[in-house]
């Protein structure tokens, strides 16, 4: 929970958009909500719509330093995907960065299990991507995977990494072995 309501936290301003699909976790949307208090433009669009999406970009995205759109692999309640191919064609139309939540995709979907990317075959799309380690892999907390950059900038900034402890190193071990 608190791994994706404190990225996208700690990563948006005043200045910024967010687009948001309308069946989003509560930990995104919480984190959606703390955007909007610093500033940035929050916005969501009907489940799956793209069509609803392309119209919120074209409307929105020129007034705007950056923009993000926020995904989810397979959406909990409902058990479906998000169309992360038609998500990585509309980001790179209209300079977007895609936050994909991973949490029920990764280590069940794909040969390898390394999630929706590997199924619809569009690696690199998300430009972060963060999760539970709680469900295929068994543990406790959450992730987030960037650049390094933006993982060093996380370590400052996003204040669920600053106020909670770090991963036991039992929990660390089967992580790491469930990964393997």
């Amino acid at each position: 929970f608190l791994a994706c309501k404190t990225a996208i936290q700690a990563l948006l301003a005043k200045g910024d958009l967010l687009l948001g699909d309308g069946r989003l976790h509560e930990s995104l949307r919480d984190g959606i909500r703390c955007a909007a208090q610093k500033g940035a433009k929050t916005m969501m669009f009907r489940h799956n719509d793209f069509v609803q999406l392309e119209h919120l970009l074209q409307t929105y995205r020129k007034n705007f330093r950056r923009a993000y759109v926020v995904v989810e692999s397979v959406y909990s309640m409902d058990g479906d995907f998000t169309d992360l191919v038609k998500c990585q064609e509309l980001a790179q139309k209209y300079d977007c960065r895609i936050i994909l939540d991973e949490a029920h995709g990764l280590g069940i979907l794909g040969e390898t299990g390394r999630g929706l990317e590997e199924v619809q075959h569009c690696r690199q799309a998300a430009w972060l991507v963060v999760g539970s380690l709680t469900k295929a892999l068994g543990s406790v907390g959450g992730y987030v995977c960037g650049s390094r950059d933006i993982v060093e900038f996380l370590h400052f900034f996003a204040t669920g990494t600053m106020f909670s402890a770090p991963l036991s190193v039992p929990n660390c071990i089967a992580v790491y072995k469930t990964l393997r």
